[in-house]
């Protein structure tokens, strides 16, 4: 099974070198209907860009010398294109981690409810004290 033949209900949306990628993400079908991971479309991904390594090398190497260097260039670009989504695949994973099923928590470093008196009390500032602090102490 392939990510193509995946049904997307919902898309994760990353900003990468100036471009948005979309990959599927939140609730996926795979061909047999049944609802797959973060963790199973990352795995996935990378298997098609093992197989898109391999084609791409074998295609390259029966070429004609002067289509060697189109064909190359062709896979360049897939291969580029599957890593992008191999990384927001792993943003998304990392999200879930942190957040499972939408429910919002406090992580240390990330995020933390606040209410309008605490960050009044801050000076209006989000940042945590450890980011705030001057050198001198």
């Amino acid at each position: 099974m392939t990510v193509k033949e995946s049904e997307c209900h919902s898309m994760a949306v990353s900003w990468r070198n100036g471009q948005i990628y979309s990959l599927i993400a939140g609730i996926q079908k795979n061909f047999w209907g049944q609802v797959i991971s973060f963790e199973e479309v990352l795995q996935l991904l990378k298997n098609e860009l093992k197989d898109l390594q391999k084609k791409a090398k074998l295609e390259v190497e029966q070429a004609d010398r002067k289509d060697k260097k189109r064909i190359q260039a062709k896979y360049d670009e897939m291969i580029a294109a599957k890593n992008d989504e191999i990384i927001v695949a792993k943003e998304a994973v990392w999200l879930y981690e942190k957040f499972g099923e939408g429910e919002y928590k406090d992580i240390l470093g990330l995020c933390k409810v606040a209410s309008l008196t605490e960050i009044e009390e801050k000076g209006w500032s989000l940042y945590s004290r450890c980011l705030c602090r001057s050198s001198s102490g």
